[in-house]
């Protein structure tokens, strides 16, 4: 007896206010989670800076149609995360095991990490940093931070991309987290040690970590640990949803190492800091 194939499903209908409806209804619901999201940092600046502080709050309108601009934003850009840059990365992640190479998954693991890492914008806040930096009290940090800024930049992404890397390797070779960990966390340390010693490199060490937590912003996140979730659902591990996880802590260590690094090799070069009569 044949079976008859099984029916295409029902497509559903409506109307085009009935869709507008529903679509409003979205859009209202996603502007109220970043408006809870943003409404009690804001509050609480207000009563900081009006209360404790007592200064006058000027440009109320400016400051309220700013705080607008930033709940709007945030919709549309986790929208647009949701919806395009996670679905792409997951998709990458549980098609290239099995059409692509070793080495190729590997060196397109790489480009994702630094071209993430060249896409986020919180990086904007390290050169908005730099502009107090003085050349003759931190030569080497005045040199990455202002004249060659691309340096740092290069270093940080190519840490990312060296971490997506190791941990798409983890994925595919089912290793546990806990090795990497071990081998990155005291590198860091050593090389913070060794630059606590140099005069020149003392000052970049705290630039060196908080490069840890830019790296790890809205646009790298989503997209990595998208690519991990989608690389650990092919790789068959029986613990598909947590062996994804761990991408972004290595996505923190790696370029700690890779800006001290950076920082050991330019130090050689740069004079030691000076007093501001002695550098002019």
């Amino acid at each position: 007896m044949l079976r008859k194939p099984p029916a295409e499903p029902r497509r559903l209908k409506i109307g085009a206010g009935q869709a507008a409806f529903l679509i409003l209804q979205y859009g209202r619901n996603r502007l109220l989670e970043q408006v809870r999201s943003v409404a009690f940092i804001s509050v609480f600046l207000v009563v900081v800076q009006s209360l404790v502080l007592g200064v006058p709050l000027r440009d109320a309108a400016g400051i309220a149609l700013g705080i607008a601009g930033v709940v709007l934003g945030l919709a549309l850009f986790m929208e647009g995360l949701l919806i395009g840059i996670m679905p792409l990365g997951e998709t990458c992640g549980r098609s290239l095991p099995g059409r692509v190479p070793l080495p190729g998954a590997l060196l397109f693991a790489l480009l994702l990490g630094v071209a993430a890492t060249y896409a986020e914008p919180a990086l904007l806040a390290l050169r908005s940093a730099g502009a107090g930096v003085q050349p003759w009290s931190a030569p080497l940090l005045y040199l990455l931070l202002n004249t060659r800024p691309d340096l740092l930049l290069a270093a940080i992404a190519g840490g990312v991309g060296q971490a997506v890397l190791l941990s798409m390797l983890r994925f595919l070779r089912q290793w546990p987290l806990k090795p990497l960990l071990l081998a990155t966390v005291p590198a860091a340390l050593a090389l913070s040690l060794y630059a606590w010693f140099q005069p020149d490199l003392r000052l970049l060490t705290a630039l060196a970590w908080d490069t840890g937590g830019v790296t790890t912003g809205p646009v790298t996140v989503p997209l990595v640990v998208a690519l991990g979730l989608g690389i650990s659902h092919m790789s068959g591990s029986e613990q598909k949803g947590l062996s994804g996880l761990g991408i972004v802590t290595l996505a923190s260590l790696v370029p700690i190492i890779t800006v001290l690094g950076l920082g050991a090799l330019l130090g050689p070069r740069m004079p030691a800091p000076l007093e501001r009569e002695e550098f002019f």
